[in-house]
């Protein structure tokens, strides 16, 4: 017998704010995970001696020559991810405290929505002119 449901209910749903900053949550969470290990296995490889001076040395020379572009974009996107993980990790905990003051209506969820929109736009926006 065959129903007529389908396979991911979940992906013909609207998708809401909510569902955005919580997807989003997930990819920086995995981002700045990748992101340390990845900085952690290359700062081994390049401290050991099994690296060649050459590849070493043009692989300084081309992060050199586009040292401005690179590494901008990658300064700018590692605060906005942490940024972005740290308060809506936040609101996470605020929702846990706060389980019987209503914060599960939607209202209240998509008010602590634009507070972590723009708080994080603040923050970032603050961190990196810091910087």
């Amino acid at each position: 017998m065959k129903y007529m449901r389908p396979i991911s209910p979940y992906l013909t749903y609207k998708m809401e704010l909510h569902t955005v900053l919580s997807i989003m949550h997930r990819i920086t969470g995995v981002a700045l995970s990748t992101a340390l290990c990845l900085f952690v296995v290359l700062g081994k490889y390049y401290s050991t001696k099994i690296v060649k001076k050459y590849s070493y040395y043009s692989f300084l020379y081309e992060l050199n020559y586009n040292a401005s572009i690179i590494l901008s974009t990658l300064g700018l996107l590692l605060i906005f991810g942490t940024v972005y993980h740290f308060c809506t990790g936040i609101r996470h905990l605020l929702w846990d405290f706060l389980e019987d003051a209503n914060v599960y209506e939607i209202n209240n969820i998509n008010l602590s929505c634009y507070i972590v929109a723009g708080s994080v736009t603040v923050l970032t926006t603050i961190l990196w002119f810091m910087i």
